[in-house]
């Protein structure tokens, strides 16, 4: 799990704790994602640690899941994606695993995303989502407002940061900090047909900025959707 950017989108929220540890419901997001891959049996979590890496290993130090191992792994604190991912390489232990975002949330089918990746034998699958309205759209008649409503679903696709890995990935990183997974990694894979696109159509949200923030807090208080636990 990749924990160590610094988040500067969201502002004060980033000063005294790294990204992961900003809570939703009064839980860090790390928990939140932690209890969810937890529900579909993952029981072994690398987090790739960088700002503030001490805060989040105290945290799990102090909060152990039940049923769950968690690493803290130091992956530097300038350090892109890719390099972190390939300076924990050594603790994957050569079967598939499961890589995402410290922060965004989802209804994503773990299972599903593993079943179509494991079928399809290519390095990586990404998991496709919509992206998030960002502006309500104005219900008009003439001259005259009437109405607003949300902006319709998007038919467009975004990276939505679950991803189902083969070992294959790491041979495509480099341990240098400017290392970025989504970049030449990702474009040689995509070319050589490697690359390949899981489709969520549920509910999904990022946590970049201080509006994404409040969204995630809201839909906590309304449903919480991605509560399994």
């Amino acid at each position: 799990m990749l924990c160590g950017g610094k988040g500067t989108r969201l502002g004060e929220r980033t000063k005294r704790v790294p990204k992961p540890m900003i809570t939703i419901g009064g839980q860090p997001v790390l928990w939140h994602l932690v209890r969810y891959y937890a529900s579909f049996g993952v029981r072994r979590f690398i987090l790739c640690l960088g700002y503030k890496a001490d805060v989040i290993r105290a945290w799990a130090e102090r909060h152990p899941i039940p049923g769950v191992e968690v690493l803290c792994a130091d992956t530097g604190d300038d350090a892109m994606t890719g390099s972190r991912v390939k300076r924990v390489a050594h603790h994957v232990d050569g079967a598939p695993f499961f890589l995402t975002y410290g922060d965004g949330l989802g209804t994503v089918a773990l299972d599903e995303l593993l079943d179509f990746h494991l079928d399809h034998g290519g390095a990586v699958t990404l998991t496709g989502v919509h992206p998030p309205p960002r502006f309500g759209e104005l219900d008009i008649d003439g001259d005259s407002v009437i109405g607003f409503a949300e902006k319709p679903p998007s038919d467009r696709w975004i990276n939505g940061g679950f991803f189902a890995c083969t070992p294959r990935l790491l041979d495509e990183l480099d341990d240098d900090d400017s290392c970025v997974l989504e970049r030449e990694p990702f474009e040689r894979l995509a070319k050589s047909g490697e690359l390949r696109i899981w489709r969520h159509e549920g509910y999904w949200q990022c946590m970049d900025t201080v509006a994404d923030h409040e969204a995630l807090e809201t839909a906590w208080r309304a449903s919480a959707p991605w509560k399994r636990w």
